[in-house]
């Protein structure tokens, strides 16, 4: 096993050791294109997603704001969003723009602790999956 070209493990090498991240499988969703690195970041702060996949959240010390990339730029893309910590703080997730919507929301909130959400983009708008 190996990786291919693109830098993604081939088979079942999921795990790279030595960047210490984890890969999704090109074909492991029909119609949602999940390949790619499978980065992790944990925040304290505000913060405006990129290119990682999770984005662990630690609203511990106050309110704390996600806000998406541009959903035009973003069809396809996936993140994995959790709130950390047991305070009754929320972790407010929204779109790059006012126009930009989550569920038909402008916005979404996590409050619960250790509340996981997934969210997917269609090109117009971001999703809950």
């Amino acid at each position: 096993m190996g990786k291919e070209k693109t830098g993604i493990p081939r088979d079942k090498d999921f795990f790279d050791l030595e960047r210490r991240r984890f890969y999704i499988p090109l074909r492991s969703v029909r119609g949602v294109q999940l390949a790619g690195e499978f980065w992790q970041t944990s925040k304290t702060d505000n913060y405006t997603a990129g290119n990682e996949m999770v984005i662990l959240v630690d609203a511990s010390t106050g309110n704390k704001t996600i806000t998406l990339p541009s959903a035009t730029d973003s069809p396809g893309k996936v993140f994995y969003i959790k709130k950390t910590d047991t305070s009754s703080n929320k972790v407010t997730i929204k779109g790059n723009v006012s126009s930009e919507t989550i569920d038909g929301g402008k916005t979404y909130e996590i409050t619960v602790p250790y509340t996981c959400i997934t969210v997917l983009c269609d090109g117009t708008e971001w999703w809950i999956i």
